[in-house]
């Protein structure tokens, strides 16, 4: 049996995004942000668990032309974003025939 825990476009990872952004803007440290996580579990009762955590591409692109305007990439990273959201839905639908 698989259970499907999707956190899509999760506000965790678009608040983790905000912080990670203002301290790229404050040069305090250097530090990464999440954009697209796909974990797979197996949990106790022996069923695979599947979690997306992902941000939200129009997020980004709010957030990226706020906080670092002269960030040439904001457009492409949003449609990386997007590619991945779309392969996700594709392993969820998917992935019930293995399980």
């Amino acid at each position: 049996m698989i259970r499907t825990t999707a956190t899509r476009y999760g506000q965790t990872a678009t608040t983790y995004l905000f912080r990670t952004c203002e301290l790229i803007m404050n040069k305090r440290k250097k530090s990464k942000a999440t954009l697209f996580n796909l974990q797979v579990f197996l949990n106790e009762n022996g069923d695979i668990e599947l979690e997306t955590q992902s941000v939200d591409p129009e997020v980004f692109i709010k957030t990226m032309e706020a906080g670092m305007p002269s960030y040439e990439a904001t457009y492409k990273v949003a449609s990386l974003i997007r590619y991945l959201k779309s392969i996700n839905d594709e392993i969820y639908e998917r992935s019930g025939r293995y399980v």
